[in-house]
């Protein structure tokens, strides 16, 4: 992968700098490194473009749109071509161990931690240590740790990230004595209190 295929970045990140344009610079990161990287699988005709395929369980309106406008600004950089299949997000996820082991798009999304891994160790993904290799320094180490399978390879491009949160009633808290955890490990000790309870 080429500087100039992630300079479409650039022109998107120029556009309107919201969450959605956020979102969808995370999806093009991804996307784009993801479509790199699954090169040599696609076909190449004579006149040396290749034809790329993106399995995706991104059918919801917002992420869809987002890769359809990666992938279109992947094509008119690159002059590959890609053939995105989206699927609904369920069956997708529901559908992914006979996807991947019947005939799996070139490129597909996927979860990163121990879903990534269990796939990358039953030998139905492929490592793409070499787009790590131009991309890496983009990513904290957490995510670094989460897109590497247990044989020490890269398996995967994060292309979001989302918090969880938690909610609470204050009065309920007062009055079982709960405070606030400061640190994980206070959350791990509150939550067996509170199960006790």
């Amino acid at each position: 992968m080429t500087s100039d295929k992630l300079s479409v970045l650039g022109d998107i990140s120029k556009s309107h700098l919201n969450r959605r344009a956020l979102l969808s610079g995370g999806v093009g990161v991804a996307a784009i490194s993801m479509l790199a990287a699954c090169s040599p699988g696609g076909s190449t005709p004579a006149s040396g473009s290749k034809t790329t395929t993106l399995g995706s369980g991104s059918s919801d309106d917002v992420p869809k749109r987002a890769y359809a406008a990666v992938v279109t600004a992947f094509q008119k950089k690159s002059g590959d071509t890609v053939k995105v299949n989206t699927v609904a997000h369920n069956d997708f996820q529901n559908n992914i161990n006979t996807y991947l082991q019947g005939s799996p798009d070139d490129s597909f999304t996927w979860f990163a931690g121990y879903r990534m891994r269990y796939y990358a160790g039953k030998g139905l993904a492929a490592p793409i240590d070499d787009v790590w290799e131009k991309i890496g320094g983009n990513f904290s180490e957490g995510l670094t740790k989460a897109s590497t399978a247990d044989d020490g390879k890269k398996y995967f491009v994060p292309n979001y990230n989302y918090p969880w949160g938690f909610s609470y009633r204050k009065s309920v808290w007062e009055a079982k004595g709960y405070t606030v955890p400061a640190k994980f490990d206070d959350l791990i000790t509150l939550t067996k209190k509170m199960q006790g309870d």
